[in-house]
């Protein structure tokens, strides 16, 4: 076999994809690309030490995301995110992210993303009902239900942070019981896909393969990752601020929610005034990442 290197739009692809997963400096990306511009030849070997000496990102965190391209054109695709042959473990935080197929708009009105959140609320629990059963039984008989279910002990996950995009979602999970994060995704995306094409007269899969899930290894992770997730409305232009964005835990963040889903207290000790600073100084950097990814990537959006 032949020298391998790395395809540079790939590498690009890769750092853009770890940095927003990991929760590392977005601005790594961006320096990692222009390095792939300017050596469009090098080895593995020189991207590591230069990665290491310069960034120090580690290539061990990059390496699962990229193509590596042999000496024979073969080109492979290393994806232990969504191979998952680590599971995911109990009281640990996940990013999980997923995408609509080719960018499909899935979202498409407001009732659509109001189905969507009182979705993600309801498989929280380890209830024994479809959503779609429960949302046709009275109000009363529905406040029963969920008052037998309420401890903590019934709760496959519990929501950390979360948004919803026209094309795409994404949740910050704490895995509560085995195969919780998983049984929940699977959920959730299954009984929206349901709702989805029966509103609108379709079929097939609405999703992308296999969900994507990042586990979250400290709590500075954590908190810029809620600032990540809590700006893509603002980063897709969607709208100017983040409060504007009704469907993500940011107003919930701030005390003005509409929907109360997520249990971040305990995880991490922000006032609301704090956070709000927290976000809206990171959001024209954010929006240069955006800009920067649109160039590299087909159909993105945000």
């Amino acid at each position: 076999m032949g020298q391998v290197y790395w395809r540079p739009v790939e590498l690009a692809l890769a750092t853009l994809s770890v940095a927003e997963a990991r929760g590392f400096e977005p601005l790594i990306a961006l320096r990692l690309y222009l390095l792939s511009k300017q050596a469009r030849s090098a080895t593995p070997a020189r991207f590591h030490t230069q990665i290491i000496l310069r960034y120090g990102l580690s290539f061990n965190n990059l390496a699962p995301h990229y193509h590596r391209v042999g000496g024979n054109g073969e080109q492979k695709r290393y994806t232990d995110t969504m191979t998952r042959k680590i599971p995911l473990v109990n009281n640990e935080n996940y990013h999980v992210i997923n995408r609509s197929i080719a960018g499909y708009k899935v979202f498409n009105r407001r009732s659509d993303f109001e189905r969507f959140c009182n979705i993600i609320e309801f498989y929280r629990r380890n209830l024994p009902y479809k959503y779609s059963v429960f949302n046709r039984l009275t109000l009363g008989e529905q406040q029963n239900i969920l008052k037998t279910y309420a401890s903590n002990n019934m709760q496959q996950v519990s929501i950390v942070a979360y948004c919803v995009m026209p094309t795409h979602i994404h949740i910050i999970l704490k895995q509560q019981g085995d195969r919780g994060v998983s049984r929940y995704v699977n959920n959730i995306l299954n009984s929206y896909s349901k709702y989805f094409n029966i509103k609108y007269k379709r079929k097939g899969p609405l999703w992308e393969g296999r969900f994507k899930s990042v586990h979250i290894e400290s709590d500075e992770q954590l908190l810029h990752l809620t600032r990540y997730i809590h700006l893509n409305p603002v980063s897709a232009n969607l709208v100017s601020k983040p409060e504007e964005w009704e469907y993500s835990s940011y107003r919930e963040y701030l005390g003005e929610g509409r929907f109360e889903l997520c249990s971040y207290r305990g995880l991490m000790e922000i006032e609301p005034e704090s956070y709000k600073r927290f976000v809206r100084e990171r959001i024209d950097y954010q929006k240069e990442l955006s800009l920067i990814k649109s160039l590299l990537l087909d159909n993105y959006t945000g």
